[in-house]
């Protein structure tokens, strides 16, 4: 489908969000680790700084997790079936893209807290 318009194409955003928020474990799994990354910045009242470093770490994650499913998604639309060596690859480069995101929040987790 096509956008006619700018808030057509904020509603296929929307729904894109929540197509993934519902189908997808992981994406659900960000979701409660930014939850209770908030609630700690609530209650070590965080500076203006670190909500900021907190708000793009969040987005960061959350976006290359909906990049590796529309990835998985294509790959196996792609893939009619049958086992294909370079889509595995494609989809574990992707998943790859998200580990390195989540151990690098990781690190910026840390470096909130006791920096």
């Amino acid at each position: 489908m096509h956008a006619k318009s700018f808030s057509d194409s904020v509603k296929f955003a929307c729904r894109g969000i929540q197509l993934i928020a519902r189908s997808e474990r992981n994406f659900r799994t960000h979701l409660i680790l930014a939850g209770l990354a908030i609630a700690v910045g609530l209650l070590l009242h965080f500076s203006w700084i670190k909500w900021v470093v907190l708000t793009m770490g969040i987005a960061f994650m959350l976006v290359v997790e909906m990049l590796n499913t529309a990835i998985e998604f294509l790959v196996d639309w792609q893939a009619d079936g049958t086992y294909s060596t370079q889509a595995a690859q494609v989809k574990d480069m992707a998943a790859g893209a998200c580990l390195t995101t989540a151990l690098a929040m990781v690190v910026v987790g840390v470096f909130l807290l006791w920096g």
